[in-house]
């Protein structure tokens, strides 16, 4: 499969190993999009503030759009953060919000999934706890 013609899209709850796998393929040198927050203190992608956030999402400019259910942060992905990457991670829920009819690339569905204990597991191994 040639990546350049084509989109990816990995759907996967917390704690699936989604994170690996992007820090894998981001080794290899897969072009992995990045999510914007607007948390100042712990970002993982980049930061964006919330008027901005906001303006982004009144102007039509934001693919996704969520909470981050621990932080209660925004975060999300842009158009252009996607038009830019080979593959894109996203929440079921940011997914079942895609506004998929201004996608316009092939695109492949991968579904990361275990099961609950599992995920249960690697969330208190890793020391994550709800605010």
């Amino acid at each position: 499969m040639n990546i350049k013609n084509i989109r990816i899209i990995v759907i996967g709850k917390q704690c699936t190993g989604e994170s690996k796998i992007r820090k894998t393929l981001e080794e290899v040198g897969i072009n992995v999009a990045s999510r914007f927050t607007n948390n100042n203190d712990e970002i993982t992608g980049y930061y964006l503030d919330t008027q901005t956030i906001h303006n982004a999402f009144e102007s039509g400019s934001l693919l996704t759009l969520s909470t981050n259910p621990i932080t209660g942060y925004y975060q999300g992905y842009t158009f252009n953060d996607f038009d830019n990457c080979d593959i894109i991670f996203v929440t079921p829920n940011e997914f079942l919000e895609l506004k998929t009819e201004l996608i316009r690339e092939k695109t492949l569905v991968v579904w990361i999934d275990s099961n609950y204990e599992s995920r249960y597991r690697y969330y208190v191994e890793n020391g994550y706890g709800y605010n």
